[in-house]
């Protein structure tokens, strides 16, 4: 039985707001596979600001479902992510194209 997918829509429904200020993309992204039952395929480097610092996120997704929390929090650091066969990838925005 798949662990994610839309008989899962529920559960991500039921989920407590996850309060995302402050904390780093990498932890946001293991809360994201977490929640959605997904693996996270991540290059680590795209997690590390030019200074080599974990990237941090200023301000909240908590009121935004998965997908679109995700969406909000990539996009802010030039990433973009795919949900394929139970793998959330994470990649460049230029890598997309």
């Amino acid at each position: 039985i798949p662990t994610y997918g839309p008989s899962w829509a529920w559960v991500l429904g039921a989920a407590a707001p996850f309060e995302s200020d402050g904390l780093s993309l990498d932890a946001i992204l293991r809360w994201a596979a977490a929640e959605g039952g997904f693996e996270l395929d991540v290059d680590p480097a795209l997690l590390l600001d030019g200074a080599g610092e974990p990237v941090r996120v200023r301000g909240s997704v908590a009121s935004l479902p998965l997908e679109a929390a995700l969406s909000a929090v990539l996009e802010s650091a030039d990433l973009d992510y795919s949900l394929d066969d139970g793998r959330l990838r994470v990649f460049a925005v230029d890598a997309a194209e």
